[in-house]
């Protein structure tokens, strides 16, 4: 049984950022690209992430987060705070190598920038049963 929860609340405030200007990608205080996953539940508040994932994604801690709406965090059994975006735990991605790269956005078509202004759009965010992509546990 997980002993993660959620904890943190909604204020005004988000930080975007892009490569192009006009972007709605939500990005860490460093301008780093922000990631879900599909298979993150909002309800858990514990991610099936672990291992050679964090390698690929790794956490993002709570400290790195601006403060904004939806924006929370989650800790972990090992004590760890790491953001959250409505109850999701965010990730960053290994292979973006400076502010505004959302190279991980769609990997898998499971992984997913994140994207505030989406959220009048739920089908966005929710679990894509798709082919095995080989990112399937990742």
């Amino acid at each position: 049984m997980s002993k993660s929860m959620c904890v943190g609340a909604a204020v005004a405030g988000l930080s975007l950022i892009g490569a192009v200007p006009d972007s709605d990608i939500l990005s860490a205080i460093n301008g780093m690209t922000v990631y879900i996953y599909d298979k993150d539940a909002a309800t858990s508040h514990t991610g099936p992430c672990h291992g050679t994932c964090t390698a690929v994604w790794p956490r993002v801690p709570a400290s790195a987060m601006p403060q904004g709406e939806g924006i929370g965090a989650i800790v972990h059994e090992d004590g760890v705070m790491q953001a959250a975006y409505e109850g999701r735990p965010v990730h960053y991605y290994a292979g973006d190598r400076k502010p505004g790269d959302a190279n991980g956005d769609e990997i898998g078509s499971i992984w997913h920038a994140i994207r505030p202004a989406a959220r009048a759009n739920p089908a966005m965010y929710a679990p894509v049963t798709t082919a095995s992509s080989g990112f399937d546990d990742f």
